[in-house]
């Protein structure tokens, strides 16, 4: 019996076969107090998530060493930084990288407990995703540093092309920004990164050209390669016990215009001409360049001395001589070498500022006779 008010109502049971009382109830009175039971269930279940969320939080604060930051406090410091007008390490090389040095250099000599830094794009007319890509492996490094907190913001470019370039590039996801809308291009491979030789992504670039131009398993195998052996250069031999790791060691990116496909891939360990073994003196003395280009014909291998390392530059070079690549631009430290699959002279330039790292930006066009020469 079911008693509400003093009064008593009537509850039919049914008994089930396994001995199991189902209760069916008709009277309205039991029905609000089973709504408001239920209502009473929903509120402790939320009550109990939100305690869990706090305790979380509280126990990750601890363990990072997160600094609160209040507007009373004084020892919070802001760097504002112009970003270059055309904002490409390809195309802009010097400006660039001087505007990359620069963040390092001030991060490096500033003192404050916690910095903030601000990136100002409105001004960008010109852009390509490297400069993005390299941009997304140096906040990374710095969020790495434990005795200081950096706070990171930004804009966006004013220019509509360049805007939609950091919508659609995945930039924004490695930001961890929720305020802007990112873009979805199926003609655009988002920004991955990794720390290893990731079959998974490896298969996925696969896919992403199979679906753009349907050229098969045989028209994708050599660039299979290719960034294979980029990601196994950053993952093996890119690194020393005393190097300055970053946060990923390697990032890449491909786009799609009709049959043409360019791919960056950034390498932000130890840059090739700090990774060779030089035997001689006169190779102490060479440029940047100069060692790039013995890499890449297999002159020289890399330090850890072993027979199978140093073989993965001459294979990218050898996809350019047999016209897969159509063009390979490779910048490392100093060194930025170009190969055209129409010429086997490798041009070569010395820049005055670094680039940490690797960056490989290639173009392969799947036309029908990329497809023959593959096959």
């Amino acid at each position: 019996m079911y008693k509400n008010n003093g009064k008593k109502h009537k509850i039919w049971y049914n008994i089930s076969n396994n001995g199991d009382d189902i209760i069916k109830v008709t009277n309205k009175y039991f029905k609000k107090w089973k709504i408001y039971n239920d209502y009473k269930k929903f509120i402790y279940r939320l009550k109990r998530k939100q305690k869990k969320k706090k305790i979380k939080k509280e126990s990750y604060e601890k363990n990072t060493h997160r600094i609160k930051i209040s507007k009373n406090q004084n020892n919070v410091k802001t760097q504002i930084f112009q970003v270059p007008n055309n904002f490409s390490i390809i195309n802009n090389s010097t400006e660039v990288l001087t505007f990359f040095s620069n963040i390092n250099k001030t991060i490096r000599e500033d003192k404050s407990s916690i910095l903030r830094i601000f990136f100002d794009m409105t001004g960008i007319v010109e852009m390509t995703v490297d400069a993005l890509i390299y941009l997304i492996a140096i906040i990374k490094n710095i969020k790495k540093e434990k005795n200081k907190s950096y706070i990171f913001g930004g804009n966006m470019p004013k220019n509509e092309l360049c805007s939609k370039i950091v919508k659609e590039s995945g930039f924004l996801e490695h930001m961890n920004s929720t305020n802007i809308e990112t873009i979805r291009n199926m003609k655009k491979l988002r920004i991955c990164s990794g720390n290893n030789v990731d079959v998974n992504v490896l298969k996925g670039v696969c896919d992403f050209i199979n679906e753009c131009v349907n050229v098969g398993i045989k028209g994708t195998r050599k660039l299979y390669t290719i960034i294979g052996e980029m990601m196994n250069n950053a993952t093996q031999h890119a690194y020393s016990d005393d190097s300055d790791n970053y946060a990923q060691k390697w990032l890449l990116y491909i786009e799609n215009i009709k049959s043409m496909f360019k791919f960056t891939f950034l390498d932000t360990g130890l840059s090739i001409p700090n990774t060779i073994n030089k035997k001689f003196f006169n190779d102490f003395s060479k440029s940047d360049s100069s060692l790039v280009v013995s890499a890449l014909n297999g002159e020289m291998r890399s330090q850890t001395k072993l027979a199978y390392r140093g073989e993965g530059l001459p294979i990218i070079k050898k996809s350019v001589t047999d016209g897969y690549l159509k063009k390979l631009n490779i910048i490392s430290n100093k060194a930025c070498c170009v190969l055209n699959s129409n010429n086997n002279e490798i041009e070569i330039q010395n820049f005055k500022i670094p680039l940490n790292g690797t960056l490989y930006y290639g173009e392969i066009d799947f036309t029908e006779e990329v497809q023959v020469n593959d096959n």
